[in-house]
C-alpha cells in the first residue's frame, strides 16, 4: 500500500516509487498541511508518516537524491520540472520550479536523519574517535581515506550501494576514490555533503574559550563536491517567475564548493547561513596543517588561536577580553603551547597567570598584557 492509496497493478515499482516520492515532496514543501489530505491533515501525522516511509527502503532515500540531481540540473537550465505528473498532486497548487531542488534537499536530509535498514549492507557501522592532541588515518577498502584530527568522532558505513560517514564531533580530512555508481556522502549536524573524487576538509567546530558560535566549514583541496543544507545563503538564486504560485522562499539550498572554495555554516539571527568564500594558497595551508602537526596563524586574533590551541592540549588557556582581538600570526607545533606564550611575550609583551594562583584561582593558564614596570 502506497502512502496515498493502491496502485494499479500493472504499475512498474520504479514508477510507483517515483510517484510516492513526487506525492511526499508536495506534501512536506507546504507551510501547513492539506486539511483534505487525509490521514496526513495535521502536521505531526504528515512527519511521521513521511519518515515511516522514509525508513522502509533506502531505496526510498535514494528516490530523494535523484530528486535532488534532476531538479539542480532543471534550476541551472532555467526548466520547468513537473515531479508530480500522472498523480493526484498535478491538481494541487503547482509549486515554483526554483523551488523543487530546494524542497528535495531538504526531504533528503530529513530522511538521512532517519535509521534506513538495508538488507544489502555487509557491515555494520563502524566507529572510530581520537582523544586529545591524536590524530588517527582510516584507510578504508574503497581506496579512500579518512584522517581524524584531535577530539573527533565519526561512524563509517560502507556497503554495496553506500559510502557513508557521519562526522559526529571534531574535524576529518578525507581523500575520496571515485566510484561514481557509489557517491561519498558526509552527515554532519543537518549538512549532507555528496562527492564523487575530491580531497576536502571538515570542521565541526562547537563553542568554547574566545569562541561566539559553533558551524561547520568545509575546505575543498581537489575536485568538487555538493552541499545541501537547512540554510540560507549569501545570495537568493536567481529563477525566472514562470507563473507558478508559491509562498515564502524555501530556506533549502544545494550549491557546489569546487577546489579552493570554502563553505562555511553557522548560526545567524535565527537562521542557519550559509557563505562561501574563494581561499588563498596560504589559507588552505592554514586549514589542513593541522595533518602535520602544526598551528598556522594567519591573521587570527588571539582569542581564536587561543581556541585552536585548547584544541590539542590538556592544559586550557584564556585570554582576559582587553587583548583577545588582538591580531597575531606565526606557526606553531599544535602541543608547544608554551613556545606560542614565549612568542607572545616576547612580541606583544603577554603574560599568562599560572593556574590556582593569588591572581587567577582557575585551572588554566590566563593570558593578560604585562603590567608596565
Amino acid at each position: 500500500m502506497s502512502p496515498y492509496g493502491e496502485r494499479p497493478s500493472n504499475t512498474p515499482p520504479d514508477n510507483r516509487l517515483n510517484e510516492e516520492a513526487a506525492e511526499w515532496s508536495l506534501r512536506m514543501s507546504a507551510s501547513e498541511p492539506d486539511l483534505d489530505d487525509a490521514p496526513y491533515s495535521g502536521t505531526r501525522a504528515r512527519n511521521t508518516a513521511f519518515l515511516e516511509w522514509c525508513s522502509q527502503s533506502s531505496e526510498h532515500l535514494q528516490a530523494f537524491l535523484d530528486m535532488c540531481e534532476i531538479d539542480y540540473r532543471a534550476q541551472r537550465a532555467h526548466l520547468s520540472t513537473d515531479l508530480t505528473a500522472n498523480s493526484k498532486a498535478s491538481r494541487r497548487t503547482r509549486v515554483h520550479p526554483g523551488i523543487k531542488l530546494a524542497l528535495a534537499a531538504s526531504i533528503a536530509l530529513v530522511a538521512l536523519a532517519v535509521p534506513v535498514p538495508d538488507e544489502n549492507v555487509q557491515a555494520a557501522p563502524r566507529p572510530y574517535a581520537t582523544a586529545i592532541g591524536q590524530r588517527q588515518t582510516v584507510n578504508l577498502e574503497d581506496g579512500s581515506s579518512i584522517t581524524l584530527n584531535t577530539q573527533s568522532r565519526v561512524s563509517v558505513l560502507f556497503g554495496p550501494r553506500e559510502r557513508e560517514v557521519r562526522l559526529l564531533a571534531g574535524e576529518v580530512f578525507f581523500h575520496v576514490a571515485r566510484d561514481p555508481d557509489r557517491p561519498f556522502r558526509v552527515f554532519s549536524n543537518g549538512i549532507l555533503l555528496e562527492d564523487v573524487d575530491t580531497d576536502f576538509n571538515v570542521y565541526n567546530y562547537q563553542s568554547g574559550p574566545g569562541a561566539s558560535s559553533s558551524g561547520i566549514r568545509i575546505a575543498v583541496l581537489n575536485g568538487s563536491l555538493r552541499i545541501f543544507c537547512n540554510c540560507v545563503g549569501d545570495k537568493a538564486a536567481s529563477v525566472p517567475d514562470s507563473g507558478f504560485t508559491h509562498a515564502a522562499p524555501s530556506p533549502f539550498l544545494s550549491e557546489f564548493l569546487v577546489a579552493g572554495q570554502e563553505g562555511e555554516i553557522t548560526h545567524v539571527d535565527g537562521a542557519d547561513r550559509l557563505r562561501i568564500q574563494r581561499l588563498t594558497k596560504d589559507d588552505l595551508e592554514a586549514v589542513t596543517a593541522w595533518r602535520d602537526g602544526q598551528i598556522i596563524l594567519n591573521q587570527m586574533t588571539l582569542a581564536a588561536a587561543v581556541q585552536e590551541f585548547n584544541r590539542y592540549n590538556l592544559q586550557q588557556m584564556t585570554v582576559s577580553p582587553e587583548i583577545a582581538q588582538l591580531v597575531i600570526g606565526g606557526r606553531f607545533d599544535n602541543p608547544d603551547y608554551r613556545s606560542f606564550i614565549s612568542a607572545l611575550s616576547v612580541q606583544y609583551h603577554i603574560e599568562a597567570l599560572p593556574p590556582n594562583s593569588a591572581n587567577n584561582p582557575s585551572r588554566a593558564l590566563h593570558l593578560i598584557r604585562r603590567p608596565p614596570p
